[in-house]
C-alpha cells in the first residue's frame, strides 16, 4: 500500500478565516473562548437560531503537515472537513485552497466509488488514457484487491474491500492533499498498519478524522481538537496532547479554587453532558494501561512466524487485537471526558 509521489503545492495548503457553520436547534447554547496551548477559536452565542458546529474558526495548514481532527461523535468533524474542502458553504467566513492543490477525498460512506462499477472501472481517473487496465490492476493490487476481485462489482464487495478500492482510487487520482474521513473503519489489522505507514511516508499534506487513537497518534503531526464546545489547535501528536491534559489537570488540582486562571483551562461549559458514567481518572488510566499491554502482547504474537502457520490461532489473535483497539478507543474518549468534566 502507498500513494503516488505528489506534485508540489505552495507553502500553505488551506487557509480558513473566521469560519462559522451551524445547524438549527431548539434552545440557545452559550460559548466561551479557549486560550490553551496553540491558537484559539471562539464559540460565541449566535444571533440566529443555530447551534454552532464551529464559530469564528481560523486555520492555516502548511505543506507537509498531517492534521487529525479529534472530538466526540456529533461535534461536526465531517462537516468541518467538507467545509474546508469547499463542498459545503460556511455560514460566514472564507476558505481558500493554496497554489497547485489537488485534493483526494475519502468519505466514510464510500460514495466516491460507484457501487455499480467494477473495481477496475471505479478507480479509473477521468482522463482514462493515463492508465492501462494492467496499470490499474497493479494499483488495486497495491491495496490488496487482486485477481478476479478487480472485476467484481463494488456494491457486492465487503466493507473492507470497498475501502481498499476507495484508497486505490486516491492513488490513481495522484492528489497532493489527502482528506480522509474515518479511513480505517472497515480495514483489517494489516491494512490499517499499511495505511498508517503510507500516510507517514506521503510527501504531501494530510487532513483526517479517525476514532482509532493509535492510528491518530502515529499519523498526525498536528491536532484540531473539539473541547468544551469549541475547536482549538494543538501543535503536536496525540501522545503530546494526552500529556498536556494530564499536566493541566495536575496544575488545576494543585491550585486553590479561586486562583485557577481561564488561560490555563477554559471554564467548563454547563451545556456539556457526560457520554460516559463518572469514573476516577486513576481507574481509567489503570484500565488503559492494562489494555495497552494486552494490545502489545497481540502485536508480539502477530509478529511470531509460528502463529501464521496456524490460521485458527491467527484469526483469534487478530479478532482479539481488533476488540482491544475498540475498547482502547472508548477508554481514551472516556478518559478525555473525565479530565474535562470530573
Amino acid at each position: 500500500m502507498g500513494f503516488a509521489p505528489p506534485t508540489r503545492t505552495g507553502d500553505w495548503v488551506v487557509d480558513a478565516v473566521e469560519l462559522s457553520k451551524g445547524f438549527e436547534r431548539k434552545s440557545e447554547v452559550g460559548g466561551q473562548r479557549s486560550e490553551v496551548a496553540g491558537r484559539s477559536a471562539s464559540c460565541r452565542p449566535p444571533t440566529s437560531d443555530l447551534r454552532p458546529l464551529f464559530d469564528h474558526l481560523s486555520l492555516r495548514i502548511q505543506r507537509g503537515e498531517r492534521w487529525g481532527l479529534l472530538g466526540p461523535n456529533g461535534c461536526g468533524k465531517t462537516t468541518l472537513l467538507r467545509t474546508l474542502l469547499g463542498e459545503i458553504a460556511p455560514d460566514a467566513g472564507t476558505v481558500r485552497l493554496g497554489t497547485n492543490v489537488k485534493v483526494g477525498y475519502f468519505d466514510q460512506q464510500l460514495h466516491s466509488v460507484d457501487p455499480d462499477a467494477t473495481a477496475l472501472d471505479a478507480i479509473r481517473p477521468p482522463d482514462v488514457a493515463r492508465f492501462s487496465d494492467g496499470q490499474l490492476r497493479d494499483i488495486l493490487a497495491r491495496f490488496g484487491v487482486q485477481g478476479e476481485l478487480a472485476l467484481q462489482r463494488v456494491g457486492a464487495m465487503s466493507g473492507g474491500e470497498r475501502s481498499k478500492v476507495a484508497l486505490a482510487r486516491l492513488y490513481a487520482l495522484e492528489p497532493n492533499v489527502l482528506v480522509l474521513d474515518e479511513p480505517t473503519n472497515h480495514l483489517d489489522l494489516w491494512s490499517r498498519d499499511a495505511l498508517e505507514r503510507s500516510l507517514r511516508e506521503f510527501a504531501g499534506t494530510v487532513l483526517f478524522v479517525s476514532h482509532d487513537r493509535y492510528f491518530l497518534d502515529r499519523v498526525a503531526t498536528h491536532l484540531l481538537v473539539f473541547e468544551q464546545d469549541r475547536w482549538w489547535e494543538f501543535p503536536g501528536t496525540y501522545t503530546a496532547y494526552v500529556a498536556f491534559l494530564k499536566n493541566r489537570a495536575a496544575e488545576l488540582d494543585s491550585r486553590p479554587p479561586n486562583s485557577i486562571e481561564t488561560s490555563v483551562a477554559p471554564p467548563k461549559s454547563v451545556h456539556r453532558k457526560r457520554k460516559y458514567p463518572y469514573r476516577k481518572i486513576v481507574d481509567l488510566e489503570a484500565d488503559i494501561e492494562a489494555k495497552e499491554a494486552q494490545a502489545e502482547r497481540c502485536q508480539m504474537d502477530l509478529a511470531d512466524p509460528d502463529v501464521h502457520r496456524d490460521h485458527t490461532r491467527l484469526r483469534a489473535i487478530m479478532d482479539e487485537y481488533d476488540a482491544v483497539q475498540k475498547e482502547l478507543a472508548a477508554l481514551y474518549e472516556h478518559w478525555e471526558e473525565a479530565v474535562e468534566l470530573n
